[in-house]
Parts: structure tokens; sequence; C-alpha cells
């Protein structure tokens, strides 16, 4: 992990440019675009990372890996944002995301 926050930062541009050219290639491919939403989420892109989730979960509302990862895209930007508003908001929504998961029979609760 970095712990130099301007290398980090750029690190995650950089990601996030290779990220969206693999996503751009097969816009089919749940793990393309939620590993943007991850990236977006990382970057402090809150918009842009919430509406990659949500279509990944209009498309594939049932994908316990599509529920999974929007679950850790939530976690991510309730840690990055400084709105408060935004912050509990998207931490409550993470949690609704693993309640979702256990009712679609998540594999691993331990």
């Amino acid at each position: 992990s970095c712990t130099d926050p301007f290398l980090a930062n750029h690190a995650f541009e950089e990601c996030l440019k290779i990220r969206r050219r693999h996503a751009i290639l097969d816009p089919t491919n749940m793990s393309a675009q939620l590993e943007v939403g991850l990236v977006l989420a990382r970057l402090g892109l809150i918009n842009e990372a919430e509406d990659r989730i949500a279509n990944c979960l209009s498309r594939s509302p049932n994908d316990r890996q599509v529920v999974f990862q929007s679950a850790c895209v939530y976690s991510i930007i309730s840690g990055v944002t400084s709105d408060r508003d935004t912050s509990k908001r998207c931490r409550n929504r993470a949690f609704d995301m693993i309640a979702e998961l256990l009712k679609l029979g998540w594999p691993d609760m331990g």
C-alpha cells in the first residue's frame, strides 16, 4: 500500500484509464464495469461511481458478485467523502447490500 496520498492518487488515476479501456471493450462484462466503479470510488468521484454501480445493479440485481462489489463501492465512498450525509447514506447502503447478499445465498459469512 502507498502511504503518499499524491502517489496513491496518481496510481488510481492511471488504473482508471486502464480499467475504463477494458470496460469499453465489453460493456456487458460486469467485472470490468465494477472495477471501474471501485477505482472511481477510491478517487472520490462519487456521483460517477454510484451511477456505475446503479447501472450494474439494474442489469444484474441477483448476481452475488455484483451485489458484493457494489457493497464494496458504497463502503469506500462512505470513507472517502467529507460529506456526513453521503457517508451515512453509503454506509447504510453497503450494509443493505450485505443483507441482500445473505438473502441471495452468499456462501462466505465467516
